[in-house]
């Protein structure tokens, strides 16, 4: 049997942090590249290091249970994304043979093996833990072999042309970046960008998703994840997040506003949401094309549509339209600033000039009534109940 390797001798992982079994591989066994490579023979069982104590392995065996639980519940559809993504169907032959258990009708797709790793009857998990762990660790060394190559070949590269294009943004043409988004660029340098096994990403129903940390910026992406939608993330990192306080009155805004880590986890109603995640892509779009985009055109390759149409309708329906250059200028403020500029910070601009072109209706009061949440299943129907709204409004004001 394969002993696990001392711990000054240990390769170090550097894949997706949240990747399938992640937790179970760094805290019981770190002897995956004997697996990836075939050096050695294999054995199902895993043995750990002698100073982890039955306790912890217990709870590393639990967290690969749940996580197998958590993709038994996803839907056929989300299985097969995710499958796709983990690529059993490259592992070794002892490895693939586990999962199939002589079951030789389960077939060697990476769909299949996965439906096999996840099985039930009547007594829980077809497989055992161990050896579902031990698939972990091939997947967890084969993750962050490709992530070696990921860092080379798509985020060197996708760092210095986001980089280029903000400094076009900022210093030529006609400047419509915020000279903040420059300074923000600081924040990219420090931000970690990880190739996602799709448990974060299109598990949920996403390609890709920022959080922020102590250390900075960790952005998550899904290996087939659009170039725009790289972009849209990279934009997450430099983005103040201001537009999350959209709906909140400057008479109402309290201390847990300085706190952007707050924020961006969501202490916005679901149309300030919506309306920033849309921005976030309006500014993408503008980095490629060299200007703030036109609402009132159609754009390829957009997200968040409907916090698209939502913000097309606040800028376009009303008495006069809202230079989408004041939703920039708002997204890209901090909560400190705007804090510190209070009435004239660049959110209250925005608020204003919203209030000025639907001076018949409370607008900031009618965001907080959208119902229509991001995923949300209703979302689109919500949006076009309300935009039909402010249309009527508009025309009662011209």
């Amino acid at each position: 049997m394969n002993r696990p390797l001392p711990s000054h001798e240990t390769p170090p992982l550097h894949g997706d942090p949240q990747a399938f079994g992640r937790e179970a591989v760094d805290t019981l066994h770190r002897q995956a590249r004997y697996i990836a490579t075939g050096e050695h023979d294999y054995d199902s069982r895993i043995d750990p290091y002698e100073d982890i104590s039955p306790q912890m392995a217990e709870l590393a065996y639990n967290s690969i249970e749940d996580e197998r639980l958590a993709i038994s519940g996803l839907s056929w559809v989300r299985r097969h994304q995710v499958a796709s993504r983990l690529g059993l169907e490259d592992m070794p032959d002892s490895l693939q043979q586990l999962l199939k258990n002589n079951d030789q009708q389960s077939g060697t797709s990476s769909y299949r093996l996965l439906r096999r790793l996840v099985a039930k009857d009547e007594d829980g998990f077809v497989i055992p833990a161990a050896a579902a762990a031990n698939v972990a660790q091939w997947h967890n060394q084969n993750l962050s072999d490709k992530q070696v190559t990921f860092q080379a070949e798509v985020v060197a590269p996708l760092k210095e042309a986001f980089k280029a294009s903000v400094h076009q943004a900022v210093d030529g043409g006609n400047g419509w970046m915020p000279a903040v988004a420059e300074e923000r660029l600081a924040e990219l340098d420090q931000a970690t960008i990880y190739l996602n096994d799709g448990l974060q990403t299109v598990a949920r129903g996403r390609k890709g998703k920022v959080d922020e940390t102590p250390e900075g910026a960790v952005v998550t992406l899904d290996p087939k994840a659009r170039p725009t939608t790289r972009r849209h993330e990279l934009v997450h990192v430099i983005a103040g997040g201001g537009l999350l306080a959209l709906t909140v009155d400057q008479e109402e805004t309290t201390k847990k506003y300085i706190d952007r880590d707050t924020l961006l986890h969501g202490d916005g109603s679901p149309a300030s949401l919506l309306i920033a995640e849309a921005t976030t892509d309006l500014i993408r779009v503008g980095l490629d094309e060299g200007s703030v985009p036109d609402l009132r055109k159609i754009h390829r390759g957009i997200s968040y549509r409907e916090g698209w149409r939502l913000m097309r309708a606040l800028a376009t329906y009303g008495k006069h339209d809202v230079d989408p250059q004041l939703f920039v200028n708002a997204h890209m403020e901090s909560p400190m600033d705007r804090l510190m500029r209070d009435e004239h910070s660049e959110l209250a601009k925005l608020q204003q000039a919203l209030k000025a072109a639907f001076p018949t209706r409370d607008i900031l009061e009618d965001l907080r009534k959208v119902d229509g949440a991001l995923n949300s299943a209703y979302q689109k129907a919500d949006i076009a109940v309300f935009t039909g709204v402010l249309k009527k409004a508009g025309k009662k004001t011209l």
